[in-house]
């Protein structure tokens, strides 16, 4: 996996994160298919999409966009419920600052 330069700054995670959280859909006839796999890379997951005008390839691949946003967002969801169970926020109180006590 190549990396991505930033500002100056090869950053291995921003490469890693874009490649696991992305996913372009791409119509058929897209000279994206014609080059070669070594220069795909860098895009990201693509996946070929039926349509040959970004409308038609937008409304083809709506419910599969869909499905991989939820996916994702439940993911992450599930992460943040599992990383704050039994912590506090910062201030050691409860929601909007308020204290609480047990």
């Amino acid at each position: 996996m190549q990396s991505i330069l930033y500002g100056g700054i090869k950053d291995q995670g921003l490469t890693e994160w874009y490649f696991n959280t992305s996913l372009l859909f791409v119509g058929s006839d897209h000279l994206y298919w014609e080059s070669n796999k070594s220069r795909r890379k860098k895009y990201g997951n693509c996946k070929l999409a039926s349509g040959d005008v970004i409308s038609a390839v937008m409304l083809n691949s709506q419910k599969e966009a869909v499905n991989f946003m939820l996916r994702k967002i439940t993911v992450r969801a599930t992460e943040d419920n599992n990383n704050d169970k039994g912590h506090n926020n910062k201030n050691g109180k409860g929601e909007e600052g308020e204290g609480t006590e047990a």
